[in-house]
């Protein structure tokens, strides 16, 4: 199941209103369930281990995320793995989205 917000849906929602108002992407957060806690206290741990291309960020580094999974007890190491580089997929959307023109 996809628990991220809906960028496309909500701009829209937020262009139709009278007068046309501009989304609040820079306050948005993904909904934190409880089956997330560890996915998203490991992310703020990696979130700038980014791995780095000519035009910016282009892959969250798996290294550091399994040194953080192994220096940190977690319920599930995998899936806990999972979450965060679906976390950093997510996040770098948002980025990839603030540098087009």
């Amino acid at each position: 199941m996809d628990y991220q917000p809906n960028c496309d849906a909500c701009r829209d929602l937020y262009g139709r209103r009278t007068p046309p108002q501009e989304p609040p992407c820079d306050t948005c957060q993904p909904v934190m369930l409880d089956e997330n806690e560890d996915a998203i206290a490991l992310y703020s741990i990696v979130q700038n281990q980014w791995i780095m291309g000519p035009g910016g960020p282009v892959d969250i580094n798996h290294l550091a995320v399994w040194e953080a999974i192994d220096r940190h007890p977690v319920r599930d190491a995998l899936d806990t793995f999972k979450k965060i580089l679906a976390l950093s997929r997510w996040m770098l959307g948002r980025i990839n989205e603030k540098r087009e023109p």
